[in-house]
């Protein structure tokens, strides 16, 4: 069952006076969606049938069919009623995160919009010529349709206009099926302007500008304007810099004859703008960044002021950060109070950060921070919404979010990316790390810079590898550095995630007097751990004087310096080593010292120190030595233990 809702009788006015005007007109009205028609369900692409039951109080009536996105791009909403009498007048209806719905009337059958992928959109259809309590059958069509938007970059006389198309002007791209102009590290120069417009005049259009990477434009007149219709929604994750020519005021960076919607990017302005860095009929801050950097500017009437955001309607500012610099005026000049948000009826701060710093003769320093917003209706949700003013700025005043809450280890340094809602990083706050190599908790320290004072930490998680890829000679591989030879236990990896594992088994450089096996080797890029001496080794060496085996080792192979006449001394500092092999050092004559760190040796082999000085002292661990006598006598030894 149709559930029906209230419509305004404000509504029905506002739609009888639009329609007085006859076709090609086009309004926007401010309702809200409970308050609306008759909801009549979801709708697909393609052509399907609907029927409609007009309501027994009224001959025309309104409803509304739900259709979302699956990609981007331009969609066209056709109602074709089978009664040739009955008139079908469509509408676009939806809702933003001010809970507003957004009229856009026309009056023919057909309306176009522009989604962005998983958005919902509301359409809506007026029968005109109905009566009451009859059922209508229509069909409706949702096909794939395009915009009839042409981006020109406006060129000083001499170098001429430029159609944007695809890969025609550096750091520029169009796409005419979604309306989407894409800025990846543009520059543009300081006479050129972006002019987006509209070539169908029944209906406004979303145009998307895609920002990446960095770009700058240095304003003459205007950095970028839309005419005819045409909403600019900024989306994307780069950074667009927008500033004066260094020669005169432009009028603004950004213009719009409707909306300007700012839902991801970083948009910073510097300098002087004649007539507010922003101007549009009506102004929305959804997400992202807003920095301004300005100076005072000489308005008309010789007023002198800050200028920001300015709408002829509305401003709202549903989240995203907006960060106010006042430069001192040059010279002996008198700065007005001014407003830097303005809005020719309302003003809603309903969430996000605003920053008010700088010269502090701008800034009001009597807690009336209203008097830097203009608009019949100023709301401000200080639930919500932080507005943070003054000349020092106390970094522990503003909410960190760590954006990169989990890395994951690939044995390099990692630094997760942090914001400072409000603030920027270089300008405002510094960044550095600790403990953020290795698997773990690694922290992060925020240092304020200039104005901003003090100092935050926060952390984030370096997290085992997922995927590891093993590209290492494979196990039982026999490989050398400059002085060794080996044999791979275990392979590893050439980016450091996998460390593989070697047993040391001879010599590759055949005079070395002194053995010295590392706990790890790199060699052809892959690191190893040294985990064995094996059999045989380094047997009948007659060069050897003196043999130090690293921490990594866990066991020495049978007969591994056997008959090594001329060794004297063996230093064992493996703490995991358990196991000692049969004969290792038999025939040793000269041996007379072998220092054992190990608390984990199990296994002695036979006859492990057969033949060597009588002199021999093994030195180990004083809470293991009686538990070692026991083990070396059983393998033979009756020297001296300490």
């Amino acid at each position: 069952m149709k559930t029906k809702k209230k419509i305004y009788a404000l509504m029905m006015a506002c739609l009888m006076f639009v329609m007085s005007f006859g076709s090609q007109v086009n309004a926007w009205y401010y309702i809200r969606l409970d308050d609306y028609g008759y909801y009549e369900g979801v709708i697909k692409d393609g052509e399907q049938s609907v029927s409609i039951e007009t309501p027994g109080s009224v001959n025309d009536s309104y409803h509304y069919f739900e259709y979302t996105a699956k990609e981007n791009g331009i969609k066209e909403f056709t109602f074709s009623p089978v009664d040739k009498k009955v008139k079908a007048i469509t509408t676009v209806v939806y809702t933003d995160d001010s809970s507003v719905v957004d009229w856009d009337y026309t009056m023919s059958n057909k309306v176009k919009y522009n989604f962005r992928a998983g958005e919902t959109v509301f359409i809506s259809l007026l029968l005109d010529n109905t009566e009451k309590g009859k059922k209508y059958d229509l069909k409706l069509n949702v096909s794939e349709s395009q915009s009839n938007i042409g981006v020109l970059l406006m060129k000083d006389k001499n170098d001429g206009n430029i159609s944007v198309g695809k890969n025609n002007v550096k750091g520029l791209s169009w796409d005419a099926k979604t309306a989407t102009l894409t800025m990846n590290n543009y520059t543009g120069g300081w006479e050129e302007c972006l002019q987006i417009s509209n070539l169908d005049e029944d209906i406004n259009m979303n145009v998307y500008i895609d920002v990446k990477g960095k770009n700058t434009i240095n304003a003459a007149e205007i950095g970028i304007y839309a005419v005819q219709k045409c909403n600019i929604i900024f989306v994307g994750d780069g950074t667009l810099n927008m500033s004066d020519s260094n020669k005169y005021a432009p009028l603004s960076a950004i213009s719009s004859e409707e909306w300007i919607v700012v839902d991801g990017p970083n948009l910073n302005f510097k300098g002087k703008f004649y007539q507010y860095a922003i101007h549009s009929v009506r102004f929305i801050l959804k997400s992202g960044a807003l920095d301004f950097d300005i100076t005072p500017c000489e308005w008309v009437g010789s007023n002198v002021g800050y200028v920001g955001i300015y709408s002829n309607d509305r401003v709202d500012i549903l989240g995203g950060s907006l960060y106010f610099y006042f430069e001192k005026p040059e010279g002996k000049v008198e700065v007005q109070e001014n407003p830097v948000i303005a809005g020719g009826n309302d003003v809603n701060i309903s969430g996000g950060t605003i920053v008010f710093t700088g010269y502090q003769d701008a800034i009001d320093v009597s807690g009336k921070i209203k008097s830097l917003f203009l608009g019949d209706g100023v709301v401000i949700d200080k639930e919500k919404a932080r507005i943070i003013s003054g000349n020092t700025l106390k970094l522990s005043d503003f909410k960190v979010e760590v954006l990169d809450k989990e890395l994951e280890y690939d044995g390099k340094e990692k630094k997760a990316r942090v914001k400072v809602e409000g603030l920027r990083e270089g300008r405002n706050y510094k960044v550095s790390y600790k403990n953020n190599i290795k698997v773990g908790k690694a922290e992060i320290i925020i240092t304020g810079i200039g104005n901003v004072k003090g100092t935050l930490k926060t952390n984030f998680n370096i997290t085992k590898p997922k995927n590891i890829v093993v590209d290492g000679p494979k196990e039982g591989t026999k490989i050398n550095d400059s002085k060794y030879l080996y044999k791979i236990i275990k392979a590893g990896s050439k980016n450091g995630l996998v460390v593989g594992k070697v047993s040391v088994i001879g010599l590759k450089k055949k005079n070395i007097k002194k053995i010295n096996i590392a706990s790890k080797v790199q060699i052809n890029g892959v690191t190893y751990k040294v985990t064995s001496v094996g059999k045989n080794a380094f047997k009948k060496n007659n060069k050897i004087k003196s043999v130090k085996i690293g921490k990594n080792v866990t066991s020495i192979g049978n007969k591994a310096f056997a008959s090594c006449k001329k060794l004297k001394q063996v230093k064992i500092n493996s703490k995991k080593l358990k196991k000692i092999g049969k004969k290792v050092f038999y025939k040793c004559k000269k041996l007379n010292k072998i220092t054992i760190k190990s608390s984990k040796l199990s296994k002695v082999g036979k006859n492990f120190v057969k033949g060597t000085s009588k002199k021999l002292v093994i030195t180990v661990p004083k809470k293991k030595k009686a538990k070692y006598v026991k083990k070396f006598e059983k393998a033979g030894f009756k020297g001296k233990v300490k």
